[in-house]
Formats: structure tokens, sequence, C-alpha cells
């Protein structure tokens, strides 16, 4: 029986069953104890039966436990470099319908009178819409027509209609987007475990939830408080920075901003900055590199050059057909 004061339960399951994931027991109560690593906080899991599909982490802390529902990945790294996909909810929303009682805890109430009191349940099912998944150890030899059968493989989907693919060569990977909804945790699984992905050494994991964005074709000699006032205002779906870099040479600016929710505003605005239209992309600290998405970045056409040439030469280039044919 476990410590009466952890009464805040959350359901913890993975694609390889509760048995195997209730070995790994210490490794996950050093996870979901740290709020660093899980947004979690103090816990234990009682080694009560799995036999539902589960196995039920309790928290001594409501809030602790609600962060750590709201947070859409759970990732457990182990000693052999693999990476767990975890998943969690609330204990009835996993759990099959039974006939037999529910279990009393110390206090003699049962976790479906318990349950009365935990707060309505957020959506914290598998990541879905346009979750991107990081592609590692990407060859030459895996072209992108291939990384796309093996992505198209894998999770029955189609290229350009359900998922597009983002090359990075500088560090060797790819980025998949999905535009349909696909449990992202299971798609992982199977690609990791496919025996063609395996002949080309490549490794999948989820991109995390980001605060940053990389802001382009901003107007020269504009100064960095104008950029993060501009990003601060409410009215450009903005909110707190935390964190502004000016790239100069390159018109371009990395802000941070404290709080999740506030990237999702700020990416389905039209943006001007000082009347100059300027470009919004995620970026990834992880990876150091922004997503442009499936059209690419904006490319802008240079300024044509003026180059004073001689009456005498201009005449000469008319007259010569050859010469006019090549220009």
């Amino acid at each position: 029986m476990g410590d009466s004061t952890y009464l805040h339960p959350v359901a913890l399951t993975w694609s390889q069953g509760p048995k195997k994931l209730k070995k790994l027991k210490n490794k996950l109560q050093l996870y979901f104890g740290s709020k660093s690593k899980s947004d979690g906080g103090e816990c234990e899991i009682r080694d009560s039966d799995c036999s539902p599909g589960y196995i039920t982490i309790y928290f001594k802390e409501e809030a602790a436990r609600d962060r750590v529902l709201q947070r859409k990945d759970h990732e457990l790294k182990l000693p052999d470099g693999t990476t767990l996909q975890l998943e969690v909810r609330l204990p009835e929303d996993t759990q099959s319908t039974t006939t037999s009682p529910p279990p009393q805890d110390r206090a003699g109430a049962s976790q479906a009178e318990k349950s009365r009191n935990l707060p309505e349940k957020k959506e914290v099912s598998p990541s879905r819409s346009s979750s991107p998944v990081l592609i590692e150890n990407l060859q030459d030899s895996c072209t992108s027509e291939i990384l796309s059968l093996l992505v198209g493989n894998t999770s029955g989907k189609s290229m350009d209609t359900d998922f597009y693919i983002e090359r990075i060569p500088e560090i060797q990977s790819a980025v998949i987007t999905f535009t349909c909804d696909i449990d992202i945790a299971d798609f992982i699984g199977k690609f990791s475990g496919s025996r063609r992905v395996k002949q080309h050494k490549l490794k999948a994991r989820r991109l995390e939830e980001i605060r940053s964005i990389r802001v382009e074709r901003i107007p020269s000699n504009t100064p960095e408080d104008m950029v993060t006032l501009y990003f601060e205002s409410a009215k450009n779906g903005g909110g707190s920075v935390e964190d502004l870099e000016m790239l100069l040479d390159e018109r371009a600016a990395l802000v941070t901003f404290q709080e999740e929710g506030v990237l999702k505003t700020v990416m389905t605005k039209r943006h001007m900055l000082n009347n100059n239209p300027i470009s919004l992309y995620p970026y990834y600290p992880s990876i150091g590199h922004c997503l442009y998405g499936k059209e690419g970045p904006h490319m802008e056409i240079p300024d044509s050059v003026k180059i004073p040439i001689s009456p005498h030469i201009l005449a000469f280039i008319l007259k010569n057909e050859q010469i006019k044919t090549k220009c």
C-alpha cells in the first residue's frame, strides 16, 4: 500500500506493454520526480497489478500531476541509447470497463470517488497534426525519394498529401512533418523497428515543444528594442519575450517567449515591421535550425545592378548578332 499523501494519479503506457515498463520503476520515478525533465514533482510508483494495460504513478501535488498531463511529449532515454516514447493520461481514461469494485485507499475512498475531485481531463492524447519527427544520421545514399518511401511504407501515408520532408544536410538530418492525424509515438516505434530503416542506420525522435522563432527579412538598422516590443504586443499575437538575439548580417533574429502558447498565436498572423513584411519560422534550439515548412524559405529577388558602359561599346554589342543572342 502506498503513502496516502500521494493522491493524484496518472496512468503510464508505452508501446511494449506495462510489464516491461514496470521493470524501469527507478528510472521512471527519477524522470517523473524531476520538474526539469518531465514538469513533474514528488511521486511514487506502486507495485500494483498492471493487467489493465498501464501502471499508475501517484503525485503528491495536484499541480505536478496536471503539469505532466499537459505536457505533450514524454521520453525516457536508456543507457543503451534508445529512447522510449511514454504516454500519460488520467487512469479513468485508459482502464477498461470492469464489474469489479474499485480499489480502496487507506481513507476508504474509492478511486472513482477520488476522481470526482480531479479537474476536467485535458486532451493529452499522442501528438497529432503537424508534429515534427527528426530523422538523424541521414547519409547521402539515403535520398529524399528513399526516405519518403520509408516514411510512407511505415505510416501508410502519402508524401505531400499527408506529410512533407525538410532535409537539413548541415546536421545529416531531416524533419518529417505530418499534416494528417497520426499517432506519432506509434510511428516512431514502427519506423525505428523497420529492417530497412536499420539498414540505413537511421534514428528517429520527436522534436521538442518550443518557445522560439526565427524572424527573417527584418529591415536594416531596426533597433533591438523595437523587435522586442513588437513581439511583446498582444495585437501582434505576441507575449513576454524571454530572450532575443539579433543576427544583423542575416537581417534576422531569434526570439524566445516565456510561454509555449505564444508561439501558436504569433505564427497565425501576418507581420509588418516598419511597414515591411517579415517572415516567422519555428526555431528548434536542440538542432540549431528553424523549419521553413512545405513552401521553403522566402526568396528575395536582388535589386538590379546598373553598370555604366561606353556608347561605342554599346553600339558594337547591338551590331553583333552573336553577342545579342547570348545576352
